[in-house]
């Protein structure tokens, strides 16, 4: 039995809005977890914060409040991490790989075709903060030794991890899986995350290796090398004195926004959550800037967009055509820009 063995301190739980179960949260048996897999899920990974099962719950709490009550088979899955540590923490991140991800390209420890795997993968969206993205970056890492094992081509892998999703917030670092869609929001102003400008550059090189270009808008903030994070901080401000501002960073399946301050001045820090999450009504903190509503709103429309997909990929017979980051950039684009107005407008009218 999983819970029996004293190097596994992971737990799993889901959000239940039906149902008598206190604080609208289940607790999931590691040993029986081939149900929660056979539908769409959102898996979210909080930061390295994140050990007890009432923490994993809150996270998956601000999840449903960007998204609402989906009337569909769709479960959003947290995961605590308990007491987790270099001694311990492969074996608990290995076994979230046996347990969630190895069985959709995976029976009876035989491989499938590449379109059921490509299909069952579409599944997965994660959702994370901080840490939370390393964590699935390390899941990705020992799932991709699992193919090969299984007579997985090169190729095939990169299709099949080419279905799955992830949107970080405040990312510690990103998922070095070029296929893998990958959306990603911090502030600038986030003081937690000074190795920001190192993962630019990794997307610099990233960009070389495959003869892609990074492209960067506004405009002004074209660069040739990534400056130190304090350093285009400053950049950012400067237009951001005028207007509040989301610098967007496309390269590849990867968009990366960068905003100028989530928070009212002396009313918090940009790392956390709470500036950005929703109430029952949908309303933003009172100490929230207007650029932490425009987050939060994009939060809430992509992924909503990719369950939505998921959802669509159960009913179809071949796997989903996932969409590019351009047309994805696009649709936010569009969303920032309507907000842009209408605030203006409201600042008029006021």
């Amino acid at each position: 039995m999983i819970k029996d063995n004293p190097l596994i301190t992971i737990s799993l739980g889901k959000r239940i809005t039906d149902g008598d179960f206190q604080f609208n949260w289940q607790e999931i048996d590691l040993d029986e977890t081939s149900e929660i897999i056979d539908k769409p899920i959102v898996l979210v990974l909080g930061g390295s914060g994140t050990e007890t099962t009432r923490q994993a719950n809150g996270m998956a709490k601000i999840l449903e409040g960007f998204i609402g009550k989906i009337n569909e088979p769709v479960d959003i899955i947290s995961v605590a991490y308990g007491n987790l540590n270099d001694s311990n923490e492969n074996e608990n991140i290995s076994l979230l790989v046996e347990k969630m991800l190895v069985p959709l390209v995976c029976e009876n420890n035989q491989r499938l075709s590449l379109e059921r795997a490509m299909k069952k993968m579409r599944r997965i969206n994660v959702f994370s903060h901080c840490a939370g993205t390393s964590r699935f970056d390390e899941m990705l890492n020992i799932l991709t030794k699992r193919m090969r094992d299984l007579d997985y081509s090169s190729d095939e892998v990169e299709l099949i991890l080419g279905q799955v999703f992830v949107l970080g917030y405040a990312p510690y670092d990103y998922i070095k899986n070029s296929k893998v869609s990958q959306v990603y929001i911090q502030s600038i102003f986030d003081e937690s995350l000074e190795n920001s400008h190192q993962r630019m550059r990794n997307l610099q090189l990233q960009a070389k290796k495959h003869k892609t270009e990074i492209k960067v808008s506004p405009s002004e903030f074209e660069v040739e090398e990534f400056e130190t994070l304090k350093e285009y901080a400053s950049r950012v401000n400067d237009l951001a004195q005028e207007s509040e501002c989301l610098v967007s960073v496309l390269c590849e399946n990867v968009l990366h926004y960068f905003t100028s301050s989530q928070v009212q001045e002396g009313e918090g820090f940009d790392h956390t959550l709470m500036h950005i999450e929703r109430d029952e009504k949908f309303n933003v903190s009172e100490f929230s800037s207007f650029v932490a509503d425009v987050v939060s709103v994009l939060i809430s429309e992509i992924m909503i967009k990719y369950i939505a997909l998921s959802i669509d990929n159960e009913h179809s017979t071949k796997p989903v055509k996932m969409p590019t980051m351009e047309e994805l950039k696009s649709e936010c684009d569009s969303i920032i820009n309507q907000m842009q107005i209408n605030n203006f407008e409201n600042q008029i009218n006021y």
